[in-house]
């Protein structure tokens, strides 16, 4: 009897109906890569999230740098106090005179001026003596003010708020009036607003400081410029000169002194 040959192992056919082996890795192949397709994002959204990673980087660069700024800062030394302990004493020359119909008549006084300040963390107290002596001994007579003032000195502003009681043979024994002073920092300069506060002469003044330097206007009509120069560690020279005209009364102050302060550095 006739047998047919059989087929090989490796070339067997498989049976009607049954897919073949590649076709169906290649189906499952197909369906994969579709779904990968479909969980792909499309253009836009992959820009949007490219560019939302972006942000994300400047948003931490931003906070890295504000956070390294405030570091900087607080090592920062503070800056110190815009009206620091000091003594000063300076000599001058005072003049004062009075209008009249058909003339002036006036007065010389040598004046002396001493003038300290302490200041303890924000407290600050300070004190005042201010001599008038006159040239001529038959002259107008001698004059004492004392002033006290009592606030608190920052390192961006300071307000001190007192009395001055003034002393002087005639017309009247004493006389008490409102002392304060009061200076606020702005960068490299200092704004300074006084009453009866310099010399217990000059009723108000406003002034700028830029570094030693200054200048002022002082009420009703008037000025002022001072300056201070550096010689030694805590030690500097001062200059001052004021003058203003009150109800016809024309007042002139210069005075040349010294100044101690630990803050002061040549």
């Amino acid at each position: 009897m006739y047998r047919a040959p059989q087929a090989r192992a490796t070339g067997r056919r498989p049976p009607r109906g049954e897919p073949p082996l590649t076709s169906f890795y290649e189906e499952r192949l197909s369906t994969v890569a579709r779904t990968a397709g479909m969980l792909a994002p499309p253009p836009v959204l992959e820009g949007a999230m490219m560019k939302l990673g972006l942000l994300r980087r400047w948003l931490l660069l931003a906070v890295l740098g504000v956070s390294s700024a405030a570091a900087a800062e607080e090592e920062v030394a503070p800056q110190p106090p815009v009206r620091n302990t000091e003594v000063a004493l300076t000599l001058g020359a005072w003049s004062a005179s009075s209008a009249y119909q058909g003339g002036r008549s006036g007065a010389l006084f040598a004046t002396g001026d001493l003038e300290a300040r302490y200041v303890f963390h924000l407290l600050a107290l300070e004190a005042g003596l201010v001599t008038q002596l006159p040239f001529v001994p038959n002259g107008p007579g001698w004059g004492v003010s004392a002033l006290a003032r009592l606030g608190v000195s920052t390192g961006r502003f300071s307000v001190t708020a007192g009395a001055l009681v003034s002393f002087a043979p005639s017309p009247a024994p004493a006389q008490v009036l409102p002392s304060l002073s009061a200076a606020v920092r702005l960068g490299p300069t200092v704004a300074s607003l006084g009453l009866f506060d310099r010399f217990a002469a000059a009723p108000a003044r406003l002034s700028l400081e830029w570094h030693e330097l200054g200048l002022g206007w002082v009420f009703p009509l008037g000025g002022e410029a001072f300056g201070r120069i550096h010689v030694a560690p805590s030690w500097a020279v001062e200059l001052r000169a004021l003058a203003f005209s009150l109800y016809g009364s024309l007042t002139v102050i210069a005075v040349a002194g010294i100044v101690w302060s630990p803050e002061v550095t040549p």
